[in-house]
């Protein structure tokens, strides 16, 4: 899985909308709510990829390369994919936020991050054609965040022969 430009973009797109659409949905025109829903939007659906970097510096440690990383050379060399901060269990806990806080204004914060958080995960289920099971932290744990349970074995062979190729 590897983290592109063309990743960002579509993440930090699909954030934008969603912060807006909550916004409107929440028949709110305070700009500074507009402010709250985006910046909300934005956490769930961009800044969620930081865990990326927890991958990264498990495979590599400190020895920081920009192209290593924008490749997702960290699953290849590691033959894991722990990314903490993707998973459902998130979602359940932020479904059951909204039910318990009356304030509106946060209402439309929690909305903004499951809705940015869910067009997040879908997107990287669509371009990474890792299978949604996948997408629980649960799951991944049970399986010890190993690629070969994650991946279909076509994609792990794939994986394997990436390895081989780099020499990771």
């Amino acid at each position: 899985m590897a983290t592109t430009l063309d990743d960002f973009t579509a993440h930090l797109a699909f954030s934008l909308i969603a912060g807006t659409i909550v916004w409107i949905l929440f028949a709110d025109r305070n700009r500074k709510h507009l402010l709250w829903s985006l910046l909300a939007a934005l956490m769930s659906g961009v800044l969620i990829d930081a865990d990326h970097l927890i991958d990264y510096y498990l495979a590599f440690g400190v020895d920081f390369r920009l192209n290593y990383f924008l490749q997702g050379y960290e699953i290849v060399k590691s033959g894991k994919q722990y990314l903490f901060l993707h998973g459902y269990e998130y979602l359940v806990i932020l479904v059951t936020l909204f039910f318990i806080v009356k304030n509106q204004l946060w209402r439309m914060v929690i909305t903004a991050l499951i809705f940015s958080m869910v067009l997040h995960l879908a997107v990287d289920m669509s371009l990474y054609r890792v299978p949604a099971s996948s997408y629980s932290l649960v799951y991944r744990a049970n399986h010890h965040f190993d690629m070969q349970l994650l991946v279909s074995p076509d994609d792990y062979r794939k994986l394997l022969e990436k390895r081989l190729r780099l020499g990771l």
